[in-house]
């Protein structure tokens, strides 16, 4: 990058390839911290960050059957099965047979899982906060702004 310029200015058209060099390093940079908290916070409660994200899902989803959340957690149906049972040891999830679907067995959250999650998220979201609130008003409205849109593209 040339001294004084921004990434944005730098990269002139808006091209594919230049948008993503421009996007890279701020938004993969941004995605690596994020990780490290969520790692680490999860860690710090004795629990993986997989294991946080199930919780994370069934909080907000509500009972789920098995195989959907194997997927949406991108595991096999095996490792989906192993990382609940896990849970459902700490008293975190319990499984229920599917009403719907005989064959079938839904995870969901209990009351101290959804505790957990909340503790790990609100820690997840004051580090956050903390860095951000380094910025001026005007960065974190722009900030705020552009993960705003970029979320709207993207979903």
């Amino acid at each position: 990058m040339m001294p004084g310029m921004s990434a944005l200015e730098e990269i002139g058209p808006w091209d594919r390839r230049n948008l993503a060099l421009a996007l890279q390093g701020p938004v993969g940079k941004t995605y690596r911290y994020l990780r490290r908290m969520h790692n680490e916070i999860s860690r710090e409660r004795a629990i993986t960050s997989t294991q946080t994200t199930a919780l994370s899902r069934l909080t907000h989803d509500g009972p789920t059957k098995m195989s959907d959340l194997a997927a949406g957690l991108e595991l096999s149906n095996s490792a989906c099965t192993a990382m609940i049972e896990q849970l459902e040891q700490r008293g975190l999830v319990r499984r229920r047979g599917d009403e719907e679907d005989r064959r079938s067995t839904r995870a969901e959250v209990t009351a101290e899982g959804k505790a957990l999650y909340q503790e790990i998220a609100a820690a997840l979201y004051g580090r956050l906060a903390d860095r951000i609130n380094r910025l001026t008003l005007a960065e974190r409205h722009m900030v705020l702004g552009a993960f705003e849109a970029l979320a709207r593209v993207v979903d």
